[in-house]
C-alpha cells in the first residue's frame, strides 16, 4: 500500500513500531494499520482524497473536516477496529499510538479548520508532484468555506518545512509527543481574498 512504503521511515511511527526493525516488514505492519485508518475515515464521512496514475494509486490525503456524527454502532465499530490495531501493531505498540494522538490532539487549533492528518506520495512516483497537486486542491476546499481559518497539518520530518513553506504553510511552533521533534504548520485562509480557486483534478498523470 502506499502510505505503508511512503511513511515506512516516518519518526513517529517508526517510534510507535520500535519491535520491528525491518523495514520491509515495518512497510507490511503500516500498510494494514493505514488500511484500518482508511475504513475509519469512510465510517465517520471524513474525506480521503487520493491520485491514480496508469491505474495506481499514487498519492493520497487523509483529512478531517467534515462533522462526525458518534453513535453505539460507530463506538462499537471502533472497538472492533481498536482490536484489529492490537492485533496488527501489538498492544505496546497501540498504547504508544494512543498516547502519540493524544498528544498531538491537544495542539490542534481550537478554531474550525481541514486537519491534514496524513499526506503521503508513493517512493517511486515521487518528484511527479503528486504532493503539491494534493495541498491544492485542498486549498481550493478551504477556500469553499467560509468557517475554516486555514489547513492544519504537523510534520516530523525537517525537510518537509521548505515544501510546505512554498505551498504558503507557516510555523505555529514545535511539539514533541513521545520525545520526537515535530513542527505544527497551517496554511491561514485569505482574509481579503474570498475568490474561488479552481478545483485540481486529483485522478490522472
Amino acid at each position: 500500500m502506499v502510505l505503508g512504503r511512503a511513511f515506512v521511515n516516518d519518526p513517529p511511527l517508526k517510534l510507535i513500531l520500535s519491535h520491528i526493525t525491518d523495514p520491509v516488514e515495518r512497510a507490511r505492519i503500516l500498510s494494514v494499520v493505514f488500511a484500518l485508518a482508511l475504513r475509519r475515515q469512510r465510517l465517520r464521512g471524513q474525506p480521503v482524497f487520493g491520485i491514480i496514475r496508469e491505474g495506481r494509486v499514487a498519492a493520497v490525503a487523509i483529512t478531517e473536516g467534515a462533522p462526525r456524527h458518534s453513535t453505539k454502532a460507530s463506538l462499537l465499530k471502533d472497538l472492533g477496529m481498536l482490536f484489529r490495531t492490537i492485533t496488527a501493531v501489538g498492544l505496546a505498540g497501540t498504547l504508544r499510538a494512543v498516547q502519540f494522538g493524544h498528544e498531538i490532539g491537544k495542539n490542534r487549533p481550537r478554531e474550525p479548520h481541514l486537519y491534514l492528518s496524513v499526506i503521503g506520495v508513493d517512493p517511486e512516483q515521487q518528484g511527479r508532484h503528486h504532493g503539491i497537486a494534493l495541498l491544492d486542491h485542498l486549498r481550493s476546499l478551504l477556500n469553499l468555506h467560509s468557517d475554516w481559518v486555514g489547513i492544519y497539518l504537523e510534520t516530523a520530518s525537517e525537510g518537509n518545512l521548505g515544501y510546505y513553506a512554498r505551498a504558503g504553510y507557516q510555523q505555529l511552533g514545535e511539539m514533541h509527543p513521545l520525545g520526537v521533534t515535530m513542527w505544527r504548520m497551517m496554511l491561514a485562509r485569505a482574509q481579503d481574498d474570498d475568490r474561488q480557486l479552481p478545483a485540481v483534478p486529483i485522478q490522472g498523470g
